[in-house]
């Protein structure tokens, strides 16, 4: 009996140590905002914070940032910093605040106010109040959000809407069950919110983005003016006719231009081929620059003007493959998209959670997906930042929601082969040539245009050869289109150090491509279930040759293992002077159960195990 008292304990310490290792780096006191719609083109927003930042891991959240444009702007702005007895460190007002430059490739009304402070001691109080007016119409409204990240508590926090009656407003949600009250007051309807004693919420391995965890509401009015124009948010439907109202007329060329266009496609058999070249086109002839100039921020500029200048942002280039696309009688669809939020709200309907423009060409039997921004990428191929997200398509009818395809895991490959050739003590020569497909050959497109200090500086970086020297380093794109794009990587390492040498025994790694897995720290203890955003294969074929004199001795057996997150397989055959490896894992991507973690625990430390793995020669 006092034996299990005691285990009881001790388990109960145990809990509680993992439970405190979680700390709060932030406390927002209060969390104020109050927006005052005027009517469809104007309202006033007025915010409050008061936020304690406890130590160092929370000093982001001491510096403001508000964007801005010509028609949202700072009114008033006001702002102290004190320490823990009160006693004040800075007082900051609007002429403090510093406004943003953007570089040479972006043409923008937005610009940032800013002010950032970095504290001599913790903890601190900050206090910021502003005012932003809000003029020539407006598609978006703050949100109700006043937990920012993880690790931060809040106290109190309020939300105030004041809209005229004839000018409703929605709302939406999101990871909460707040009461929001809805009331009329005379010729306007209000719609508040508090809430008091939200946790923070602790980062673990593992976790969801914390915008996927965080409570929020978003607000955004059901109809709308904005820069001249007027729109519907009432359906997703209604929402895109306003865009093809945006589109009308920005999709016609001069007589130079078509010309060039027919002359380049008028020979092709099929739709296809003719999307292809008209593709290489668009990467040949134009670059990116973002453009946010008045309407430009939804709007895109005209595809004679792309023609004409050589660059576009992401809708006006995808505006531009659109207007060539037709000149040749293929119709496509112009398409906005979140390359941060993989999911819209079906009922909901908003501009908030868009950042990217794509095109859509629908062929019979078949869709293309058509990034206008990264030419590098092949044709066809939907690459990781939009795979699988939810799209918003114009169709001649009005809006769409979409989801793009998204790639199976077993398709996102990378095949090594590895020859290592055992030189006298610990000297090793190590040729490999890797393949990588799909999301794999995104993470190494960056090395195709990369100088060999990058490209060194990658090998280095991924392959556990000690005092390497990299004689020859080759990448290679293969993007054909409509084919599974590759980049290859043919490599020649030499290592001093590659084995390590006690007495008459010679113990060699067997895996130099991988420095191996992180295990996540042992908790029993886990709220959240676990997400992993990544699927992939890895296989690795490598030879060792046994140097003259030495014969092998000891090396690991044979290892199958799985486990809902994935699959290693490692063999091993000794020929001759020849021994032969081969590693295979599976890593599955998606959302798994808290109760799985000891499972993903046990996992990760059998491949970090597996993969650091050594055989022993022993001398004749």
């Amino acid at each position: 009996m006092k034996n299990n008292i005691s285990l009881y304990i001790i388990a109960g310490l145990l809990m509680i140590s993992q439970f405190c290792n979680a700390q709060t780096n932030v406390i927002v006191l209060e969390d104020n905002t109050q927006v005052q719609i005027h009517d469809k083109s104007s309202a006033t927003c007025n915010m409050h914070s008061m936020i304690k930042v406890i130590n160092e891991k929370g000093a982001d959240a001491v510096n403001f940032d508000c964007q801005c444009s010509k028609d949202e702007r700072i009114s008033s702005f006001s702002g102290v910093i004190t320490d823990q007895t009160g006693r004040v460190l800075r007082k900051i007002k609007k002429g403090d605040l510093l406004k943003s430059e953007y570089s040479h490739e972006m043409a923008t009304d937005d610009y940032m106010m800013y002010f950032q402070y970095t504290p001599p001691v913790y903890p601190i109080t900050v206090t910021y109040d502003w005012t932003v007016e809000m003029s020539n119409g407006f598609v978006s409204l703050p949100s109700f959000a006043p937990q920012t990240d993880y690790d931060v508590e809040v106290n109190h926090a309020s939300y105030k809407l004041i809209t005229p009656n004839d000018n409703p407003c929605r709302y939406q949600c999101i990871n909460t069950n707040w009461k929001v009250n809805k009331t009329t007051l005379g010729n306007n309807t209000v719609i508040e919110v508090s809430m008091d004693s939200l946790h923070a919420i602790h980062k673990e391995s593992y976790s969801k983005p914390i915008y996927q965890i965080m409570p929020r509401i978003l607000f955004a009015p059901a109809d709308f003016v904005y820069k001249g124009t007027k729109g519907s948010m009432a359906s997703w439907h209604d929402l895109g006719l306003w865009f093809n109202g945006l589109l009308t007329g920005r999709n016609f060329f001069n007589n130079t231009a078509k010309t060039r266009i027919h002359e380049l496609t008028d020979t092709c058999r099929d739709a296809k081929s003719k999307i292809a070249l008209l593709y290489q086109l668009l990467e040949k002839s134009t670059r990116y620059v973002s453009i946010q100039l008045g309407i430009g921020g939804m709007q895109p500029i005209a595809a004679s003007d792309v023609y004409n200048n050589g660059f576009g942002d992401c809708k006006g280039l995808s505006n531009y493959m659109r207007a060539m696309l037709n000149e040749v009688g293929i119709h496509s669809n112009y398409a906005i998209i979140s390359t941060k939020y993989d999911r819209q709200l079906p009922t909901f309907p908003s501009l908030d959670l868009f950042d990217h423009a794509i095109l859509q060409v629908p062929l019979k039997g078949d869709t293309i997906w058509i990034e206008c921004t990264a030419p590098d990428l092949a044709l066809g191929y939907v690459h990781s930042d939009i795979a699988g997200h939810n799209a918003l398509v114009m169709t001649d009818e009005g809006g769409e929601l979409c989801r793009l395809p998204e790639y199976a895991d077993t398709t996102n490959i990378q095949h090594s082969d590895i020859d290592i050739t055992l030189g006298p003590g610990r000297m090793a020569l190590i040729n490999m040539s890797q393949c990588s497909y799909m999301r794999q050959y995104e993470d190494k497109l960056a090395l195709v245009s990369a100088g060999d200090k990058e490209r060194k500086k990658y090998i280095n970086d991924v392959m556990k050869v000690p005092d390497a020297d990299i004689s020859k380093m080759d990448v290679t794109l293969h993007k054909q289109s409509y084919s599974v794009p590759s980049v290859q990587i043919d490599a020649c390492i030499s290592s001093h150090g590659y084995a390590n040498l006690t007495g008459s025994r010679l113990f060699v790694p067997l895996n130099p491509s991988h420095r191996g897995f992180t295990v996540p720290e042992s908790n029993n203890v886990r709220k959240h279930d676990i997400y992993k955003s990544y699927g992939y294969i890895d296989e690795e074929n490598i030879t060792i040759h046994i140097p003259a004199g030495f014969t092998l001795e000891a090396y690991p057996r044979d290892t199958i293992y799985q486990s809902p997150f994935g699959k290693l397989a490692f063999s091993l055959a000794h020929k001759g002077n020849d021994i032969k490896v081969n590693y295979k894992l599976l890593m599955n991507k998606g959302l798994f159960s808290a109760d799985k973690y000891s499972q993903l625990y046990a996992f990760m430390k059998l491949l970090a195990s597996l993969y650091s793995q050594k055989i022993v020669l022993k001398k004749i």
